[in-house]
C-alpha cells in the first residue's frame, strides 16, 4: 500500500470513528420511568417546612471574652525590646 493511500485510509477511518463517538455521546440518556410522588398540596408543603425542627439552627451561642495573660501584656508593653530587635535585623 502506498503511503498517501495509507494516510487517506487512516484519516477516513479516524473521521468515521470520531463521528460515531460523537453520535454515541449525543444520544440522550434515559433514567427510566418517572417515580410516583405523593400528592401534596402547596399549602401542606409550606406548612410542613415552616413547622419542621432544624436541630442545627435551634441552638444557642455563648460568647466569652478572654483576657490576655499578664506576661503577654507585659511583653507587649515593652517596646524597647521590639525596637532593639528591629534595628538589629536591618
Amino acid at each position: 500500500m502506498y503511503p498517501k493511500k495509507k494516510a487517506i485510509t487512516a484519516a477516513v477511518t479516524g473521521t468515521a470513528l470520531g463521528i460515531a463517538g460523537l453520535a454515541v455521546i449525543a444520544m440522550p440518556a434515559s433514567a427510566g420511568a418517572a417515580p410516583v410522588l405523593p400528592t401534596v398540596s402547596a399549602e401542606d408543603l409550606v406548612q410542613s417546612v415552616a413547622t419542621a425542627k432544624t436541630p442545627a439552627l435551634s441552638g444557642t451561642v455563648r460568647k466569652t471574652t478572654a483576657t490576655p495573660d499578664r506576661d503577654l501584656r507585659a511583653r507587649m508593653s515593652n517596646w524597647s525590646s521590639v525596637r532593639a530587635l528591629t534595628s538589629r535585623t536591618r
